[in-house]
């Protein structure tokens, strides 16, 4: 096991341990892409983590398979293969649920709600984090980032709640004053490659209504009539300038 660990290890020395391990190659199927992976060679890694995905449903072993759809999902996403990440985290998503690791439920949330970010389906992360009611097991910090962003526009209700159950973080201060107050300041962000892809998507869609000065400015008392008058007046703001 302590193979596992040393990623130092020669390439053809790996190679060849599964070449003369055929038993035990859904192992070293799962070591090779461990090892392509912290050598930031995406496509290589995948393409172990395939294979041993095979190993793994060939000698029926659900939770290395599952461990390693996981995985699977994770080199999507870094790829931008969103749609495909997508579906492999939601085909270990209810196993994740139902384990008592919170760190694995925590970062498989995380790679579900970004694949939802980026692919703008923004009305199905309102509804997950509905389902899930702000439970910080499931929501770390940067899947609270993602549901900020995304919801921002269409559920200032949920946004506010999220930035104070956040508030501790830096991260999440700098995206609240992002959203009202200046945008430059999300460029203070750390630097993770999940938080720069987050940043520039929002760049990228930079034509926020003005309008969301309203939902904050109402944020101590927020009644549900007035949320009302404030998405007829922004679906009239939209309809009325082409870049919405």
């Amino acid at each position: 096991m302590l193979l596992f660990f040393d990623y130092k290890i020669n390439e053809v020395k790996l190679k060849n341990i599964v070449l003369e391990n055929e038993n035990y190659s859904w192992f070293y199927y799962n070591l090779l892409g461990s090892y392509y992976y912290m050598k930031a060679n995406d496509n290589e890694a995948l393409s172990y983590y395939y294979e041993a995905l095979l190993q793994y449903q060939k000698y029926h072993n659900e939770i290395r398979e599952i461990n390693t759809r996981s995985n699977i999902a994770y080199i999507h996403n870094i790829l931008g293969n969103y749609s495909v990440s997508l579906r492999y985290t939601e085909q270990v998503l209810e196993y994740a649920y139902s384990s008592k690791n919170e760190l694995y439920v925590s970062y498989l949330t995380q790679h579900y709600l970004f694949s939802k970010y980026m692919l703008d389906r923004n009305d199905e992360i309102k509804d997950f984090v509905d389902i899930i009611s702000y439970d910080k097991k499931k929501l770390n910090i940067v899947s609270a980032i993602i549901c900020i962003l995304s919801l921002h526009e269409i559920d200032p209700i949920i946004t506010n709640e999220l930035i104070n159950i956040f508030s501790y973080d830096k991260d999440i201060k700098i995206i609240e004053d992002y959203l009202y107050n200046n945008k430059n300041s999300i460029n203070q962000i750390t630097q993770t490659p999940y938080l720069v892809r987050l940043v520039q998507k929002a760049k990228e869609s930079e034509h926020y209504p003005r309008i969301r000065k309203f939902f904050y400015e109402n944020k101590k008392n927020q009644k549900k009539f007035f949320i009302s008058k404030i998405e007829k007046c922004y679906k009239t703001y939209c309809s009325t300038f082409s870049f919405c």
